[in-house]
Order: structure tokens, then C-alpha cells, then sequence
């Protein structure tokens, strides 16, 4: 996940992660609706920065095979991922309600 928010935020804003947040102070700050309203991010957001796995993509391949379409990796499909978010970013009806 690191690596996948350190892609975005390069992709984004052209800048590179300064560090982190420790986890506990995150969690604290964004048990405030206003705070979670301001940032567009619900707290249960974070149990992705910890959550441990790994994602295989063998079965999907065999499923693929012969089909002439690939599972990309996340960072060759960036460059499209970003121009939609920034299309869209503004879209209420592409936003989850933040409580």
C-alpha cells in the first residue's frame, strides 16, 4: 500500500511522501466527522496502510490466457487512474457519503 500511495502522490502532485503519521494519531484525528468531511476520508480507510497481503493473480491470468488481455501492474495503469480522479474528483455521485 506504501508503495501504491507514494505512485499516487508522485502522479498527482508531482511530490514525494515527507513520512508518515503514526497510526494511533491518524486514527484519533479522523474520529471527528468534520475532520473526515474536510478530507474525504472515512477512518476505516486506514486498515488498508496495515492490512498484510499479498495479491495473486495466477488464476485470473490462466482465465485470460489466449484472450489478448494481461493483468496490468498498478503502476502502467497510473497514467490513466490519475486524469480520471481529476475528471471526476468533484462528482458527488463517484464519492462515497462520509459520515
Amino acid at each position: 500500500m506504501k508503495d501504491i500511495y507514494r505512485m499516487m502522490l508522485e502522479r498527482l502532485l508531482n511530490r514525494k511522501p515527507l513520512g508518515t503519521i503514526p497510526l494511533l494519531f491518524a486514527k484519533v484525528f479522523l474520529s471527528f466527522s468534520i475532520i473526515r468531511k474536510w478530507l474525504k476520508v472515512e477512518k476505516e480507510a486506514l486498515d488498508y496502510f496495515t492490512f498484510k497481503s499479498e495479491f495473486d493473480a495466477t488464476h485470473s491470468k490462466l482465465d485470460l490466457e489466449g484472450s489478448g488481455i494481461a493483468c496490468p501492474d498498478f503502476k502502467n495503469v497510473i497514467d490513466a487512474i490519475v486524469p480520471y480522479y481529476e475528471q471526476h474528483k468533484h462528482d458527488e455521485q463517484k464519492h462515497i457519503e462520509i459520515r
